[in-house]
């Protein structure tokens, strides 16, 4: 079990170095991956700030609320390769 508790921000940006040498140094012979991370790619994950309406909604052409495009396309180029069989997210 490796663990990273440093999001001192939103999205990936700040743990991904650490997961892309974990996974090299871990998961290179090709064993599962399991990763569970704090934010998923769902709805609330992904929406975008609206300054017309001073939220985050769908609509929104802003800042990410946690996951940005560039976020998610970082971390599946990460995950690349590896032997990953399951991905969790949550609180719950």
């Amino acid at each position: 079990t490796h663990r990273f508790a440093g999001d001192t921000g939103h999205g990936a940006d700040n743990s991904l170095p650490w997961l892309k040498q974990d996974l090299a140094t871990y998961a290179a012979d090709g064993r599962p991956v399991i990763l569970f991370q704090h934010y998923g790619w769902d709805v609330f994950s992904t929406e975008r700030w609206d300054p017309a309406r001073r939220a985050f909604d769908n609509e929104g052409k802003g800042a990410s609320h946690w996951w940005s495009d560039a976020d998610r396309r970082a971390l599946l180029a990460a995950l690349k390769g590896y032997n990953v069989i399951a991905i969790f997210h949550g609180h719950q």
